[in-house]
């Protein structure tokens, strides 16, 4: 029962951290920022190569696509540069295992702690949205990594069990229901990125096989 409320806690966190992620794109931002997107993703390599790199110095492919995600919601970044994107950070979550780097259980408690104790001293608006966008990817690490570590025992619950094996893409019915499922998780979260990350965990932990992830 504590891994489940862990597991949750984490979600929590990764859901907050999405919503603060966006939240801290405003308009300012974004205007600063869309000729350097509009740049970097110019061209289908282009925008491969800015996801690849942002994969290898985020260290999380799930954060490259809910950058990319984000991007769309404002407006930034059009929806077939986005999927460039998503295709660069795939290739960036192989690159990134050559890498010597932080693990996200030291990294995010690192930007979580920074971020919000300069959000104290810091006054100036501009660096306050640098330093909310920060906040909100170490909410996003901190809550992967709980939900990625306390999700393997999870699995092993009786109903999760059971609930996760009904879903299947094998035939037109399973098909209607995993994708019926992901459709109401959404609705009660009210963030399909946060499902994203809630899918990819389950796919990292064993829980769901790939095909029932892209479904």
């Amino acid at each position: 029962m504590s891994s489940l409320l862990l597991a949750l806690a984490g979600m929590g966190l990764v859901l907050l951290g999405v919503r603060s992620y966006v939240s801290a794109l405003d308009e300012p931002t974004v205007d600063r920022i869309r000729s350097l997107v509009a740049e970097a993703t110019r061209t289908p390599a282009r925008a491969v190569a800015a996801g690849l790199g942002a994969t290898a110095l985020l260290q999380a492919s799930s954060v490259t696509v809910l950058g990319a995600m984000g991007l769309v919601q404002r407006r930034v970044c059009r929806l077939e540069s986005a999927i460039y994107l998503v295709l660069g950070a795939t290739i960036g979550t192989t690159v990134k295992a050559w890498l010597v780097v932080l693990p996200l259980s030291v990294l995010g408690p690192v930007l979580v702690a920074v971020a919000s104790a300069s959000l104290v001293l810091v006054h100036r608006r501009s660096r306050r949205r640098v330093l909310e966008v920060a906040l909100a990817l170490g909410l996003l690490y901190l809550g992967w990594w709980l939900l990625v570590l306390q999700l393997e025992p999870v699995l092993q619950l009786e109903p999760i069990r059971e609930g996760l094996a009904g879903l299947e893409v094998s035939s037109l019915v399973g098909l209607m229901y995993t994708v019926g499922v992901g459709f109401l998780i959404t609705a009660l979260i009210q963030s399909s990125s946060a499902l994203v990350f809630l899918v990819l965990g389950l796919l990292e932990a064993g829980g769901i096989s790939p095909p029932v992830a892209v479904a």
